[in-house]
């Protein structure tokens, strides 16, 4: 098993679609069919968004980088049946935080104090049968990341 101590930085990339007819909106922008893997990926499209996004790191403060117009607001913008088990979950895993937000379409690059609350305490074998998309404890998990 890999031990987040070993790393500086962790990025999270996961695959993404182009579904022609599939819009997002988030934050009062639209992302439609290839824009929105486009749009999670902008803050490393280029070397200057790659090396803008390494420079956040220098603040000590920066926990965690992704395109910021998806950041959202677990109260104004969580999905209704997932607010149960985020609630369940942040007791679960001891997170006493005030923050409620999280980044749409996950994917981002973090410290790996950011994944400890995570570390050797989530239940693969729930998260396995959870597939359900209208309850789902692993988009409960994405939405989580940004708790931490």
């Amino acid at each position: 098993m890999i031990e987040p101590e070993e790393f500086d930085l962790v990025l999270k990339l996961h695959t993404k679609r182009d579904y022609p007819q599939f819009c997002y909106h988030v934050n009062y922008y639209s992302f439609c069919g290839s824009k929105w893997r486009r749009g999670l990926l902008e803050f490393l499209s280029t070397p200057r968004n790659t090396a803008l996004t390494l420079q956040c790191f220098e603040d000590p403060a920066v926990g965690m980088v992704g395109n910021g117009r998806l950041w959202c607001d677990y109260e104004r913008d969580g999905i209704p049946w997932n607010k149960t088990y985020i609630k369940d979950e942040l007791r679960y895993l001891g997170m006493k935080t005030p923050e409620r937000a999280f980044l749409s379409g996950t994917m981002f690059i973090c410290r790996p104090e950011v994944l400890k609350f995570f570390h050797r305490k989530v239940d693969y074998d729930r998260l396995q049968t959870s597939n359900d998309h209208s309850i789902s404890v692993v988009h409960c998990y994405e939405m989580l990341f940004g708790c931490a």
